[in-house]
């Protein structure tokens, strides 16, 4: 929980409310953080206190985290590794896809221009990466397969890289 004060009596409620549930707090992990010192990671985003650079306010920021990052490469590369060549393009393809989709509907909800970015260009990377090694072609691919073909041709779903922030205003 994200507050301001009151920490100790609000840890007794949550307690009493899990109790009623018959749910119990984990306490090994369950931690209090004072979120103006630093950030913290929270089911699978990152919560930090920044200064807006444009105007000084005081903000809270939401990404995902790099845990979460690293997370969505390793899968990447496992659906697209040297074991995934025997089978049909258009079935990688469409598992790819559908797991970009999820993690980015799931990502999707807060400030993450910056972590999106970095993901759809190593996902172009990768699905270049992919397209040499199943024809055996050297290079990066960059002229083979630029981006607007993988995204029209091969049917790659597009990460965006520019939040919806009407979406995203945390009330």
């Amino acid at each position: 929980m994200l507050m301001r004060g009151g920490v100790r009596t609000t840890e007794q409620k949550v307690k009493q409310v899990l109790a009623r549930m018959e749910l119990k707090l984990n306490e090994e992990k369950s931690r209090v953080v004072d979120a103006r010192q630093g950030s913290f990671d929270f089911v699978g985003f990152t919560f930090a206190r920044k200064i807006n650079p444009k105007t000084g306010r005081v903000i809270t920021l939401v990404e995902p985290s790099r845990k979460s990052e690293e997370q969505f490469r390793d899968e990447v590369r496992e659906m697209t590794s040297r074991k995934s060549h025997c089978v049909p393009q258009q079935e990688v393809m469409e598992q790819v896809n559908r797991y970009v989709r999820g993690w980015v509907n799931y990502f999707h909800l807060h400030n993450s221009t910056r972590v999106f970015t970095r993901q759809r260009f190593f996902l172009e990377q990768r699905m270049r990466k992919y397209l040499r090694g199943r024809r055996q072609i050297k290079g990066f691919g960059l002229r083979s397969w630029p981006a607007s073909r993988l995204y029209q041709e091969f049917g790659l779903v597009a990460i965006p890289v520019h939040a919806q922030y009407r979406r995203t205003r945390m009330l």
